[in-house]
């Protein structure tokens, strides 16, 4: 390098040298503005907060003090409740209409319903049950749906087609363990095992239903 040309190196130096020091001036102003810009949100956060406890704290104080009527409220509901079950038992004793008489009406069915869905609820929960029809020509089995699945539908064709349309427990056990187009039997099926009839699993886990005569359809 000749003499001519270290002013040119010297000066491109102290350039580079400023350069670097505007940037770093540049970098740390935007860094303090974004530290400010946090502090001021994490301040207006801490505000907001800050009100939003304030207003639990009167809500719990307003629920404290309304609690004793509240509670007053309920006592003398379930009281009211109490007495008017009293007098429909009254009036059913002097109409003459024995709790057998009821459970053979609809409501007597609806429990019976309901007692059938809670069984299968139970008895597959967490087991990987499945419910299989037969195939429309043969006797091969297809997958139908998960229980869990199977009991939706269940639950609404129980409001829709089985308690409005069954005469007896053992139509709403024939209506229950049949597919409702064909009438061919459900069966129900754990992991790997073998596929068992719907109506038998049930009747293995419910003694009521086991007891029942066998339902002729009315023709």
């Amino acid at each position: 390098m000749n003499g001519s040309d270290q002013p040119q190196v010297i000066q491109g130096a102290k350039f580079f040298k400023w350069v670097c020091l505007g940037v770093g001036v540049t970098f740390g102003f935007i860094l303090l503005w974004m530290i400010a810009d946090f502090k001021r949100k994490m301040v207006v956060s801490l505000d907001q907060a800050e009100a939003t406890v304030g207003q639990v704290q009167q809500s719990v104080e307003k629920v404290n003090a309304n609690m004793p009527a509240v509670l007053k409220e309920i006592r003398e509901t379930s009281r009211t409740l109490a007495r008017v079950a009293d007098d429909v038992e009254l009036m059913k004793r002097v109409a003459g209409i024995s709790s057998e008489d009821e459970q053979r009406g609809v409501r007597g069915l609806a429990i019976y319903a309901d007692e059938l869905q809670q069984i299968l609820a139970d008895e597959s929960e967490g087991k990987g049950a499945i419910i299989l029809v037969e195939e429309v020509v043969g006797s091969d089995l297809k997958e139908v749906e998960s229980v869990a699945e199977f009991l939706v539908g269940l639950n609404k064709e129980m409001i829709l087609t089985v308690l409005p349309f069954s005469k007896s427990r053992q139509e709403v056990l024939y209506r229950v363990c049949r597919s409702g187009i064909r009438r061919k039997p459900f069966y129900i099926q754990f992991d790997n095992a073998e596929p068992v009839l719907l109506k038998e699993f049930i009747c293995q886990h419910h003694p009521a239903s086991r007891e029942l005569p066998e339902y002729k359809i009315e023709k």
